[in-house]
């Protein structure tokens, strides 16, 4: 059929021992329809099937199982009465009407045949979690019938026979001239075309409504892609044959043949809802969906037997037989079939008030922008827990199959949200357990370190402040500081602290701050522990002088773990240098202040600083050669540095600056010349070979006269 048709068909009239036949189209749908024993069921696209005695085999458990397509969450149920002639009683629309509004207003309870469905879910909520429903969703539709194309299948009194193709394009013509809704989605609508008593429906041209079934259910593709959830109720088939519950007088508690309508009806709404698609709940063996279970020719509970005792069970009040009804919804009664639970293993009219409880945990005041834990505790089901749905109170939820688990959620503003949790159990009975979650804006964990690292190898202090670290919500204070140093070591000191780490290495510090209002705030920084070596400045040079190069050297004298990168020197005349070692003159002579600094891979660094003493070029800075009346010669030499000074066959080493004067005689030749002459010039020869520097050779001259 067109777009690929999922039909799943209500009880299989007239005879008990009639059987389930599954039909794959080759779209993958499906057909689920309960044929008469021997009959052949044709479909498009496949070959001709036998219906078998009994029904297909059932799983082992008899569950439903789950086949990954979705469920309907919340639903829009219309009313097409497709009726041109005005045949269908005004009592029968009114009684539908009402059934869908008591349905809706009963939604939220669960106590009915809907609420059992609530049981079965997709991976983003649970089926039949809400209904609503309104006198625009009842359309009465007076579009003549087709003329051609109907199926033959019309004894008499029947007066129209409608093929499913003819009800998919009516409800086509429908909704595009009316602008209703399609898809499986949030509201999703579910049509329920009901025909007169007069008016067959036929899925073939021998299987219909007057002899094969008494309604089903079925979906087509729209041409935008969006799906049609349907279900054709006919009128005709609101017959005793489609009240199948061992009871020999048809029950009407309404007292009119509709109330067998909206059996049919409440079938199909509830397999809409668990199978729309047909790839969502139904058993792998028999292929029968939540319904099929609960019909007394093709229960679960005994269906090689073909009967199910809870089938319409149990009866409610005390009404005689032929009004007998087992739902009262809404304060209205109805005589509709049960539904079957995979919890409890049976067909069932409504969830059971068995225990279901449980308590949200979470902490007292949670923090906006840090992910609150939020679990269950002490639940108890007593048929288990089906789903979870959270509701964060921020507009967001999330939601699981099974018993709930553990949520963490980040809020994006403070305030005080409520936190609720919606448990469904193997019964389909929903509990909601709330509380409130004050949200507040989280203190600000900070600090900084020292970066001059120093002492010894093994011996490193390290200064952390945290005064940075604040709490932005006006009622509250931070109250706690707890530091962790990466080796083991907690401590409470308070903002401010220090560390003294004795092997160096690579630590990660972590400050976690509590304030007065419960919540806490935590940052790590890496930290990485090294032992800054000691520079040791010294220059090669025992006596420096201006205007000869001085050697200086840097290297640390205790190398730790640090890996020195580069040096920098300052000689105090404006100049610098790098390296470990360096050479440098000064221009002149003075004290100056000489520095070098290192710096590590870590970028630490350490400085030694010393006063240098330049002294002048060296030498000879003063000669003087006398003579004394009796003619005894003294030389006196002045010398501005230390070295080795040579004079007139003597020797004198200098230890820093300073005179020396020695006595000197006339040579014999010098006295012949003065006596011959009566004068004579004396030079004697001065050598100076100073500590720094070439030697210096000054001669010293005196004249003399007789």
């Amino acid at each position: 059929m067109a777009g690929g048709l999922a039909v799943a068909a209500l009880c299989a009239v007239l005879a008990s021992s009639a059987s389930a036949v599954v039909v794959r189209t080759p779209g993958g749908r499906f057909f689920g329809v309960t044929p008469r024993p021997g009959a052949t069921v044709s479909r498009s696209g496949g070959s001709d099937l036998h219906a078998s005695p009994h029904l297909a085999a059932l799983t082992s458990t008899g569950a439903l199982e789950y086949h990954g397509g979705p469920v309907l969450h919340t639903t829009r149920p219309y009313l097409v009465f497709w009726d041109p002639a005005s045949a269908i009683a005004p009592s029968a629309r009114t009684l539908l009407q009402r059934y869908l509004s008591d349905t809706a207003a009963d939604s939220a309870l669960g106590d009915d045949v809907l609420g059992v469905t609530r049981q079965y879910s997709d991976a983003t909520g649970y089926a039949a979690a809400g209904e609503t429903y309104a006198a625009p969703q009842a359309v009465l539709d007076h579009q003549p019938y087709p003329t051609s194309g109907a199926c033959s299948e019309k004894p008499a009194p029947l007066t129209a026979c409608l093929t499913d193709a003819q009800l998919q394009a009516e409800l086509q013509r429908l909704i595009a001239a009316a602008g209703l809704p399609s898809g499986t989605g949030p509201g999703a609508p579910v049509y329920f075309v009901v025909t007169p008593a007069t008016v067959n429906v036929c899925l073939t041209g021998s299987e219909c409504a007057d002899n094969y079934f008494c309604a089903y259910h079925a979906n087509f593709h729209q041409p935008d892609g969006g799906d049609v959830i349907y279900a054709p109720v006919p009128l005709l088939s609101a017959v005793k044959d489609c009240q199948t519950d061992g009871i020999a007088s048809l029950q009407d508690p309404n007292g009119i043949a509709a109330d067998v309508a909206v059996d049919n009806l409440s079938h199909e709404y509830n397999e809409s809802i668990t199978d729309p698609d047909g790839d969502a709940w139904y058993d792998d063996g028999s292929q029968n969906e939540e319904a099929d279970y609960c019909q007394a020719y093709a229960a679960s509970r005994d269906p090689l037997a073909g009967a199910d005792p809870d089938a319409y069970a149990p009866a409610l009040g005390t009404a005689p037989d032929g009004s007998r009804y087992d739902q009262r919804i809404a304060g209205d009664l109805y005589y509709t079939q049960s539904e079957w639970s995979n919890g409890q293993g049976d067909c069932e009219l409504a969830s059971s008030a068995d225990t279901l409880t449980s308590t949200i945990v979470a902490p007292q005041t949670g923090a906006s922008g840090t992910a609150v834990r939020l679990l269950a505790s002490a639940t108890t089901a007593t048929h288990g827990v089906a789903s979870t749905t959270w509701s964060f109170g921020d507009g967001s939820a999330a939601f699981n199959a099974g018993a709930p688990a553990a949520q963490a959620h980040t809020y994006a503003a403070p305030g005080v949200y409520t936190v609720s949790m919606s448990l469904v159990d193997g019964s389909g009975q929903v509990a909601t357990f709330t509380r409130p979650l004050a949200v507040a804006v989280a203190p600000v964990a900070s600090f900084t370190q020292s970066t001059g690292l120093a002492g010894a190898p093994l011996l490193t202090h390290v200064a952390f402040d945290a005064s940075a670290s604040h709490d932005s919500n006006p009622a509250a204070h931070i109250v706690s500081y707890r530091w962790e140093f990466g080796d083991g070591t907690v401590s409470f000191q308070g903002p401010a602290t220090g560390y003294l780490y004795t092997t160096p290495g690579s630590y990660t510090v972590k400050l976690t701050v509590i304030s007065s209002d419960g919540l806490s705030a935590t940052v790590s920084r890496p930290i990485r522990v090294v032992s800054v070596p000691e520079v040791a400045l010294a220059w090669r040079n025992a006596y420096p002088v201006a205007g000869h190069a001085i050697t200086f050297d840097g290297t640390p004298r205790l190398v730790g773990a640090a890996h020195i990168v580069s040096y920098r020197w300052e000689f105090g005349d404006g100049r610098t240098g790098t390296g470990a070692h360096v050479t440098h003159t000064f221009r002149r002579s003075g004290a100056y202040r000489v520095t070098v600094g290192l710096t590590t891979a870590d970028g630490l660094t350490r400085t030694d600083s010393r006063l240098l003493q330049v002294k002048p070029v060296e030498a000879i800075t003063k000669l003087a050669l006398s003579a004394s009346p009796r003619g005894a010669l003294r030389l006196k030499v002045t010398v501005n540095g230390p070295g080795l000074l040579r004079a007139a066959g003597h020797s004198s080493i200098l230890a820093k600056a300073g005179s020396i004067s020695y006595g000197l005689a006339l040579t014999r030749a010098q006295r012949r010349a003065l006596r011959g002459h009566g004068q004579v010039v004396v030079r004697v020869p001065v050598r100076f070979k100073p500590r720094v520097g070439r030697a210096i050779v000054r001669t010293a001259r005196l004249t003399l006269t007789g």
